[in-house]
Formats: structure tokens, C-alpha cells, sequence
């Protein structure tokens, strides 16, 4: 019995070297065989980064992890999958500790809780681009809903970036930061997103929701 190909999906950032690794899990499921042979699985990274294919029985679990050694990079996973799957990406940074995300769903407009402490808690965000082109996302950092300042990042066709707050707003004093950032893809774009809360004092290591927007909801 054939099945048509579903949508990719994928996840916004992987790290690998240092020390920091990453493990993706997936679960297949089909409860039988779908086409002629066990439904296939492709995980692929961007032009030019590592591809990995692997057949998956009826309801398998497979586990694809990197080995954390070498000096450290970072980037995103696209998966393409002839049957429907289930997954998620396991981070573990060394002296920071162990978080879990899911897959991101496409969005153009998403709102995420950020907070920053100095010598402590800080977030992080990863953004790819889902579009064959290139594109611009502006990203506002806001407190209590007001806007405090704001930045456009280019991103390549299929490209991804990350960055920490104090990063992406160096002129805007995050020292003791608790509010929100909202990122909004130009021209009709749509991207994946992650954000992480990291607090290297007490090892506490958090995915942080990716809130997705209703088109058309005002942007001061």
C-alpha cells in the first residue's frame, strides 16, 4: 500500500564538538509496511552537510546520535520521511546539562519568553529558514509587551542562525531581563524556531515554547 510523501519537518539547531552532543530519536508510525519496501527515513542537514538515510520497520524506533568530539559546530536537521514519524532532539552541553525538543512546525510569526541574568540564566534562539530563497526576519525584544529594540536578520536559502540575546541586542542592557521576543519572517516567509533557557550555576538547561502568531496580529 503506497502512501504520498508527507511535508519535511525538522529541527531549528543541533551542536556537536566541545564536548556538546545531540541525539535525534524518531518512532515510525506505521503499523505495516508501507510501499515495497520498510518505510524509509532520510534525515538530511543543508547543502553540503552530512546526509544519513536508514529503513525503518512498522513502529521502530531509531536513534542517530553525534559524538561531541572536535571543535564545535552547530546547524539544523531537515528530515524527509515517506511515512509519518514521531521525533525529537536530544541536547547535552557539557557543565550545562540535558534538554529535549521537538520537531519545529513552520511558522512566519512566533512569540517566545526570554529572560537573561548576568553571570546566570540567559536564552538562546535558533531560527531556519524553511523557504528555497532567501530571506528576513525581524526579531523585537520586548518587556511587558513594549518594544525595547529590534533587529533584521538576513537568513540564507534553507539557512539558520543562532545567537543569545545579549548577542542579537548588544545596545539594550539585558544584565536582568525578563520579558519577550517575538520574530517575524518578510515578504511571506516561514521558518522553524528554538529557544532555550541555559543557567550554567545550577545546570538547569530548558526548551522554552515557540508560540505561533495569527496572521495579521499587529506589530507596533
Amino acid at each position: 500500500m503506497g502512501c504520498e510523501r508527507p511535508e519535511p519537518e525538522g529541527f531549528a539547531h543541533f551542536a556537536n564538538g566541545d564536548g556538546a552532543a545531540s541525539g535525534l530519536v524518531f518512532v515510525n508510525l506505521n503499523t505495516r509496511p508501507s510501499g515495497p519496501a520498510p518505510t524509509p527515513f532520510h534525515a538530511v542537514t543543508e547543502d553540503g552537510g552530512l546526509t544519513v538515510r536508514a529503513d525503518m520497520e512498522p513502529l521502530e524506533v531509531l536513534t542517530i546520535s553525534t559524538h561531541g568530539r572536535g571543535p564545535q559546530v552547530s546547524g539544523s536537521v531537515r528530515v524527509v520521511a515517506e511515512g509519518p514519524l514521531g521525533g525529537m532532539l536530544r541536547f547535552d552541553l557539557p557543565h550545562i546539562g540535558v534538554a529535549v525538543v521537538g520537531a519545529g512546525s513552520p511558522v512566519s510569526d512566533a512569540l517566545f519568553p526570554v529572560r537573561r541574568q548576568e553571570g546566570g540564566i540567559t536564552a538562546g534562539v535558533a531560527i531556519h529558514n524553511l523557504e528555497s530563497s532567501a530571506g528576513l526576519v525581524r526579531c523585537e525584544l520586548l518587556r511587558e509587551g513594549v518594544p525595547l529594540d529590534s533587529v533584521s536578520i538576513p537568513l540564507a536559502a534553507r539557512g539558520q542562525t543562532s545567537w543569545l540575546i545579549d548577542q542579537a541586542f548588544p545596545s539594550t542592557d539585558t544584565s536582568d531581563f525578563k520579558g519577550s521576543l517575538r520574530c517575524t519572517a518578510t515578504a511571506g516567509g516561514s521558518f522553524s524556531a528554538v529557544a532555550l533557557e541555559m543557567n550554567p550555576v545550577t545546570r538547569v538547561f530548558t526548551a522554552l515554547p515557540v508560540v505561533p502568531l495569527a496572521a495579521g496580529t499587529d506589530q507596533e
